[in-house]
């Protein structure tokens, strides 16, 4: 009998009751089951465990497969696997991983001229990109972000008449456009443009009807003749500029008067807590009027005062606070002889 084996290294074969694990040809005397003498040939062949080394090298992203495994980053690696006679083999990895390279330029150029970026000439602001290849065959991005600098600015500003604004080394008073010329940090040159607007002095005018025998208090003056009352309120230049202001004074004979028109809102007051003209309220001549309700609202149509809330009169102030100075509107009810009147009209306040 011959017998044909081949076993991996480590391994044995026992014929009869010998074991054998080296390479070779043995001739081995057994009994058959005759107990007669029976020789058996032997061809082994014992297969050492293989051994290989692989060297890779690849860019970041790509990968390594090594039998059933994937290996993506720098390092060496040690893996068992079976060769074709299903005998251990060994695999060594060394692999390297060539990093890809994101560079990032920051650049700067002046308007109306171009950045040169490789083959392209830019003059817009924005982001720019470019592939390149590393010595290792790796894709790398180079990224440009590009700012234009401007040649020209502009400021505003405006002041009350008067008053200077000093630009550079000159001061100017009037209205009208200001040119200089900068050199910034870049290298560009820079127009600057200042436009300032000079604001004149309003004027607000003030109309009061009284009536005869009445006198109009103004400053803790009283003036008891038809005229005009001049004077200037000087502000902190926070919200307005100065203005000029007339009160336009008239008397008329309100006896006279239909008894039912016997009944006058003044068109200005000065909550001011001087004691004088500080809240507004309907002067009534007559007692054949009957106040039903008086309302003042602000210039977005908000209620600030109403005849119900405070029969004395509206103080200037509201929701706690000092109301803006402006003209204010306001509606007027009452009776009179059985009948309902409305009146309407604008009321400035002042301190």
């Amino acid at each position: 009998n011959t017998i044909n084996r081949t076993i991996c290294q480590g391994q044995s074969l026992q014929v009869g009751s010998n074991t054998y694990n080296q390479t070779g040809t043995y001739t081995i005397p057994l009994k058959n089951s005759l107990n007669c003498d029976s020789i058996v040939t032997l061809n082994l062949i014992v297969t050492n465990a293989s051994a290989s080394n692989l060297s890779r090298s690849i860019c970041q992203g790509q990968s390594v497969q090594v039998g059933n495994k994937t290996f993506n980053s720098t390092g060496t690696y040690v893996e068992k696997l079976r060769n074709n006679n299903n005998c251990d083999s060994i695999v060594t990895l060394n692999l390297k991983v060539n990093p890809k390279y994101l560079l990032i330029e920051n650049g700067v150029t002046c308007k109306g001229l171009p950045y040169q970026f490789f083959n392209q000439s830019l003059a817009s602001p924005g982001v720019y990109y470019q592939s390149l290849n590393t010595i290792y065959g790796c894709d790398s991005i180079y990224e440009l972000r590009l700012k234009v600098t401007e040649i020209s600015r502009m400021s505003q500003f405006e002041l009350c008449q008067g008053d200077s604004l000093k630009i550079l080394s000159r001061y100017v008073k009037t209205s009208g456009d200001y040119y200089d010329t900068f050199k910034l940090p870049t290298g560009c040159d820079s127009f600057h443009l200042t436009r300032v607007t000079v604001k004149p002095w309003t004027a607000q005018h003030m109309d009061t009807v009284l009536c005869i025998g009445d006198s109009f208090v103004y400053k803790n003056k009283a003036y008891t003749k038809p005229g005009i009352i001049r004077d200037t309120f000087f502000s902190d230049y926070k919200t307005t500029c100065h203005q000029y202001y007339f009160v336009h004074l008239d008397f008329t004979p309100c006896d006279t008067m239909n008894e039912c028109q016997r009944i006058l809102i003044p068109t200005g007051f000065t909550p001011n807590l001087d004691g004088i003209n500080d809240k507004l309220a309907p002067i009534v001549k007559s007692e054949k009027v009957n106040i039903l309700n008086f309302e003042v609202y602000n210039r977005w149509g908000q209620l600030v005062y109403n005849y119900f809330d405070d029969k004395n009169g509206w103080d200037g102030s509201y929701k706690g606070d000092e109301a803006a100075v402006g003209v204010y509107s306001f509606q007027l009810k009452y009776k009179c002889k059985e009948k309902l009147y409305i009146k309407s009209g604008n009321v400035t306040l002042l301190r």
